[in-house]
């Protein structure tokens, strides 16, 4: 399966955030925003609802409905709701923010170089 695997990035990327994929990420900008979790969590709900009903996604919902839902929900909730935006405010240590993957790339080419350091001033025994 691992040889023949095919990734199709555009279509990742198109399809990630459908189907309210996003929801948490509202619910963790409004907990960054001082929101206890369990009020975030209802306005999340809340805001899925309405998408629900309309039939549209997260995305479409305009600044009067989000402000309808919850005075909470103020428009820089759109920071969030792209791939992008979600990957990007998951910056702490083991985050997937391309600054946080970057640091956890460095850190293991430089744990891989002294492996590779102790393995050279090793004897092969065989």
């Amino acid at each position: 399966m691992m040889g023949t695997l095919v990734f199709h990035p555009e279509r990742l990327a198109e399809l990630a955030p459908q189907g309210f994929a996003l929801a948490t990420d509202v619910a963790e900008w409004l907990v960054r925003q001082g929101v206890p979790f369990r009020e975030a969590h209802e306005i999340s709900g809340d805001a899925v609802r309405v998408c629900e009903e309309n039939g549209i996604e997260l995305w479409d919902l305009t600044d009067e409905q989000f402000a309808q839902i919850s005075e909470r929900l103020t428009p820089q909730v759109r920071e969030v709701l792209t791939v992008e935006g979600s990957l990007n405010s998951r910056n702490s240590q083991g985050g997937t923010a391309p600054a946080a993957v970057a640091q956890q790339l460095t850190e293991l080419k430089r744990q891989l170089g002294e492996l590779a350091a102790f393995e050279s001033r090793q004897p092969i025994v065989s």
